[in-house]
């Protein structure tokens, strides 16, 4: 373990510099396949807030992922599409308190399992979009402040009932405060956060990547390690040279097609073109190296290729392809 994490933090100085890919033009059968995702991605919302994958039988499931996907949704869908879920989920985070639950109603999710910190971090992205590309700075003010307000005195934690590292922004072993600092900022809550934070971010999210190789354990967590990248990318600041190099050097053999395409190894494309719907139930939060198909025969949201087709096309294409 201590030998990886070593590689990963010397590579500073002696890893390959991995460059972003540029993006590609958008293709008439990639924009269909964009419009007809949001379709897809839309049927599979539930409570007006929250998206789920379907079982054969109709029933849902995977709703302790809800607000995952949903601020995955809100990343990727167009201005006009991502609006009632954008809407509701603001609504609902005020009505909350300013806490945060993987689906509402929780079921059983109830007492302890509330929230943890992959649904909070994709959330923050997706609201990123909204605000920095759909102009809704008014829409999420309340809804920010509530929940800013909430973690604070509540010693970082994303709901009453929940403790421990998994679902606290703030914990012994990691800060992601800066994500939702960056949200805050755009918001115009806040100032704009101090640059040099980026740096700390990008070497937590590079150990965290470096771990899993060591363990094999479920890569979840290298796509919770990128999300806070993607987030500051989306609001305007540029990850460093050195900080992408060391998150791309950890991340090498792990076989994730949204970080293999950031990191410029594997274009995104090739995965698009062989995508099969419903095979995993979100393909880039798994190692392809070492984990297998999760779709386990339900209907699946799709999102996973809306997110590649933003990836590859960049989301201000997509929304008005040549």
């Amino acid at each position: 373990m201590f030998r990886s994490l070593l590689l990963v933090l010397s590579c500073l100085f002696a890893c390959d510099k991995a460059d972003p890919p540029p993006a590609e033009p958008v293709t008439p059968s990639h924009a269909e396949l964009y419009k007809l995702g949001q379709l897809r991605a839309l049927a599979h919302v539930r409570s007006g807030a929250y998206i789920v994958s379907i079982r054969p039988d109709g029933s849902n499931v995977h709703m302790g992922e809800g607000l995952f996907h949903a601020g995955m949704w809100l990343w990727t869908a167009s201005c006009s599409a991502g609006a009632g879920v954008s809407r509701e989920l603001a609504t609902r985070i005020v009505e909350q308190g300013g806490q945060l639950v993987r689906f509402d109603p929780l079921g059983e999710y109830a007492g302890g399992r509330e929230i943890t910190i992959d649904g909070a971090l994709q959330l923050y992205a997706g609201v990123m979009r909204r605000i920095v590309d759909c102009g809704e700075r008014d829409l999420w003010e309340d809804a920010l402040s509530a929940h800013y307000v909430w973690l604070v005195e509540n010693d970082w934690r994303l709901h009453q009932n929940t403790f421990g590292e998994g679902s606290t922004l703030a914990g012994t072993f990691h800060d992601l405060t800066l994500a939702l600092d960056l949200v805050m900022w755009q918001a115009g809550l806040f100032d704009e956060p101090e640059r040099e934070r980026m740096g700390e971010a990008e070497r937590q999210s590079a150990v965290w990547a470096a771990a899993l190789h060591v363990k094999h354990d479920a890569c979840y967590r290298a796509n919770l390690a990128w999300v806070p990248l993607l987030t500051a990318e989306t609001a305007g600041w540029a990850t460093t040279l050195a900080g992408r190099s060391m998150f791309c050097a950890a991340t090498r053999g792990m076989d994730i097609p949204t970080i293999d395409h950031w990191c410029g190894r594997e274009p995104i494309s090739t995965y698009i073109a062989s995508y099969v719907p419903n095979e995993w139930e979100y393909r880039h939060m798994r190692c392809g190296a070492w984990e297998s198909a999760d779709g386990k025969d339900n209907l699946s949201h799709g999102l996973d290729l809306l997110v590649a087709l933003v990836m590859l096309h960049g989301w201000h294409a997509l929304q008005d392809p040549a």
